[in-house]
């Protein structure tokens, strides 16, 4: 049944046991049959560049109503041909098609209110129409009605994109500004539950074409303007309709809205059974034209600023920056933060903690930091790799998202004991296995060291004269960590230190 046109057959007969029709008092002189025949067929589209052929009819509700607004029948069926009795009269008739389900004996009050919930998608569109009727048994026998045509609820729009710099590439587009339903008879009536976006639809390259069927909207005109480039969200009425292409140029994030209308300035409405063809191309993010927004959002994180040979360590000074660079920008950022490896319980935003994933809104233009510390007790292999990401979202359904990559590594002091003498004559430290081992600003004998979980090797090597007493965890002597030379320390905390102590060989000196 799917593009043709479907007959709908009324064959109505006068019956003896029904009363006189209001209005129709000759006819009871007349008690023959009367044979009616109905034509359902859908109205043509009024165009604005092409002709359509959505002209599918799946399913009818029909309805014949009297003057007093009653229903006197009410039949729902897929079949072209309807058969009933009815008595000569004034009648109403309505039709509703493709609503896929018997709508029920709905009075016409109860039609004209009816709300259809918008779809995105349909099977074939709904249709709607009425035609006022008098059947009369001086018409003849056979009665045939002039056409009923339906007038589809929805309006077509046809949208091309094709983008002329080679450095700008498509991402997606949506519609905005959508209304939540739509009457089958009343066009002035106001939508149920107001306007809605509906979900963007991915693009790629630099073209993409499709068809759309959505909802009458009209939202009245704006004499004032005059240029394409002025149809804005500024002129525009607050619930116009319009399509928002989202594009990037190198990392310039930019959105066009276009607005739906029966010209390309002024006008604002979309009206239902019309069909609209948008040609529409993109040539650069031209700041004279104030159809075009744009925004520039940069984000890093400074944890490897004191980073060694790639190796970064607890730090609690560093940050996490955002910086927005906007134009004509209206389109909110919200910052979301995932942690993929490592622990996110340690992971600290501003001193929350990210466990879990963490959203806040960012300025529309101008720079923030954000304190950030990533501070577990010790580095393992469970945590030593910090991976999270950043994925930054636009009220306009565009987001980019950040894979943002450390290795963290515990940090050692290994520090020769200071009894008051020169370090260099008590002794000196040896470092194996370490990530990092290198002297400790401003001396000659301490280690800055960094290491994996597994730790290192320390080896203290007295100097003529001196003896090595012990590794010890404090400066006071008080905590021995062993008596050996050789040191296999394993890390116990993301930050330690040890003191090698050396003393005056008494036994040597005396020789």
């Amino acid at each position: 049944m799917n593009n043709r046109l479907l007959i709908l057959t009324l064959l109505a007969a006068l019956s003896g046991f029904w009363g006189c029709a209001s209005g129709a008092e000759e006819e009871c002189a007349f008690p023959s049959m009367l044979d009616v025949r109905l034509t359902v067929r859908p109205e043509g589209m009024t165009v604005s560049t092409r002709l359509t052929d959505e002209t599918a009819i799946r399913d009818l509700n029909f309805y014949l109503c009297d003057k007093a607004g009653e229903v006197v029948l009410h039949r729902y069926q897929s079949a072209a041909t309807l058969r009933f009795e009815c008595p000569p009269g004034d009648y109403t008739i309505y039709a509703v098609a493709n609503m896929h389900r018997d709508m029920g004996a709905l009075p016409p009050a109860e039609l004209a209110a009816c709300a259809v919930a918008y779809a995105p998608d349909y099977a074939a569109l709904p249709m709607a129409g009425r035609l006022d009727a008098t059947i009369r048994s001086s018409q003849g026998a056979a009665v045939e009605l002039p056409p009923l045509e339906l007038r589809r609820r929805v309006a077509k729009v046809a949208y091309h994109i094709a983008v002329a710099p080679a450095d700008i590439e498509l991402h997606s587009m949506r519609v905005c500004s959508i209304p939540k339903s739509f009457s089958l008879f009343d066009d002035g009536m106001p939508p149920a539950g107001g306007y809605a976006d509906m979900p963007g639809t991915m693009l790629s390259g630099r073209g993409a074409s499709g068809i759309l069927y959505l909802p009458p909207n009209a939202q009245g005109t704006n004499p004032a303007i005059t240029d394409p480039r002025l149809k804005n969200r500024d002129n525009a009425p607050d619930n116009a309709t319009y399509l928002l292409i989202r594009a990037t140029r190198g990392e310039k994030v930019l959105a066009y809205r276009i607005y739906l209308g029966e010209n390309a300035t002024s006008d604002f409405n979309v009206r239902p059974n019309t069909s609209h063809t948008l040609d529409i191309t993109i040539r650069g993010d031209n700041e004279v034209d104030t159809r075009i927004s744009s925004y520039i959002l940069r984000i890093w994180d400074d944890l490897e600023e004191a980073a060694i040979d790639g190796y970064c360590m607890q730090d609690d000074g560093r940050a996490l920056h955002l910086e927005v660079e906007g134009r004509n920008n209206d389109l909110p950022l919200r910052i979301r933060i995932d942690v993929e490896q490592g622990d996110a319980t340690a992971l600290r935003l501003n001193g929350a903690s990210v466990q879990y994933p963490h959203e806040f809104s960012v300025p529309e233009a101008g720079a923030a930091r954000y304190g950030m510390e990533y501070c577990p007790d010790l580095f393992d292999e469970t945590n030593a790799r910090l991976v999270y990401t950043v994925t930054a979202s636009d009220a306009g359904g565009f987001s980019r998202t950040l894979r943002i990559a450390h290795r963290f590594a515990n940090v050692l002091y290994a520090r020769v004991h200071d009894d008051g003498t020169e370090q260099l004559a008590r002794g000196s430290i040896e470092v194996r296995g370490a990530l990092v081992d290198r002297p400790l600003q401003g001396t000659r004998c301490d280690r800055f060291i960094l290491m994996e979980h597994a730790g290192c090797t320390l080896t203290a090597v007295p100097r003529p004269g001196y003896r090595f007493v012990g590794w010890y965890r404090d400066p006071g002597l008080e905590e021995l960590q062993t008596s050996s030379a050789r040191c296999a320390f394993q890390a116990e905390y993301a930050t330690d230190t040890l003191y090698a102590c050396f003393v005056r060989d008494k036994t040597a000196t005396e020789q």
